[in-house]
């Protein structure tokens, strides 16, 4: 049975759509919010701010292909089942250029359904795995766990469109960082990867560094507060001889001493192209 659309609402659908200017709807319930972007379909093209909208209504907006190219769902707790309809909503509009998902309650089964027999991806790393758009994505501050930063790097290995990635604050320890490393030794086309806030430890670090001896296309790399030692730092510091596309590097708050600092700066003084080295918030002193 088709929705009955109430006449302030369309009302106010018509003349903003009219204009091409701003769309502010305040809708309480998806079965209107699905009526009213299936007329817009044909009318003026108009962008739709999401904060205005539930989480379920923009989901049909993004179905439906309306031209907004960012979306943020930073802190709307939507749960494993929410951000698993999100991701399929998102995977097909081809317009969407940023994600923000971050603090947003996904736990490692969001990303990756033990229920879903075939395919074993998940509804978000199914997207991320193929979406031709798609330049930046934010997942911090959930709870993926090893599991889930597995999948999503999987997922990256292909995917060629994607540019910068924040997985920070999630829970993930050495084996989720381990297949992060991985991945970076196939993709060429990531710039910008954020753990910071995770237990990458020595045995991530010195897996990370690895990769940066193949890979040259990635510019940034955040690992602050991430439990590593002396290994897992100079391991980094090793990587930065030989890698010449790294320009930023964030290694503050791990507990560096001075022995290590003065190791990473020897190293640095044959380094090419690192432009910033973060080590606030360390042990470092005068000898260092």
């Amino acid at each position: 049975m088709a929705s009955v659309i109430p006449l302030e609402i369309w009302n106010e659908v018509c003349e903003y759509a009219q204009r091409a200017d701003l769309l502010q709807l305040r809708l309480v319930n998806t079965a209107t919010a699905l009526a009213i972007f299936k007329c817009l379909q044909n009318m003026c093209p108009f962008i739709v701010r999401p904060l205005c909208l539930p989480p379920c209504a923009m989901g049909f907006a993004y179905r439906y292909g309306l031209p907004k190219l960012r979306l943020n769902l930073a802190g709307r707790n939507l749960a494993d089942s929410m951000a698993i309809a999100w991701a399929e909503a998102i995977a097909s509009n081809r317009a969407v250029l940023q994600v923000d998902f971050s603090c947003s309650g996904i736990t490692a089964k969001g990303l990756n359904d033990a229920s879903q027999a075939a395919p074993s991806w998940t509804a978000l790393a199914a997207m991320l795995a193929s979406h031709p758009s798609l330049q930046e994505l934010n997942i911090a501050n959930n709870s993926i766990s090893d599991a889930g930063a597995q999948v999503v790097a999987r997922a990256l290995m292909q995917n060629s469109a994607l540019r910068a990635i924040s997985m920070e604050s999630n829970a993930i320890g050495f084996d989720g960082a381990l297949a992060m490393a991985e991945m970076l030794a196939f993709n060429s086309s990531l710039q910008a990867l954020n753990l910071s806030g995770n237990t990458v430890t020595d045995t991530g670090a010195i897996a990370l560094a690895a990769a940066l001896h193949r890979n040259d296309t990635l510019k940034e790399l955040s690992l602050c507060n991430c439990a590593l030692k002396d290994r897992g730092v100079v391991g980094l510091a090793e990587a930065l001889t030989v890698n010449t596309g790294l320009q930023v590097l964030d290694l503050s708050n791990n507990g560096i001493g001075d022995e290590v600092a003065q190791a990473i700066a020897e190293r640095l003084a044959v380094c090419q192209g690192l432009a910033e080295l973060h080590l606030g918030y360390n042990h470092i002193g005068h000898n260092g």
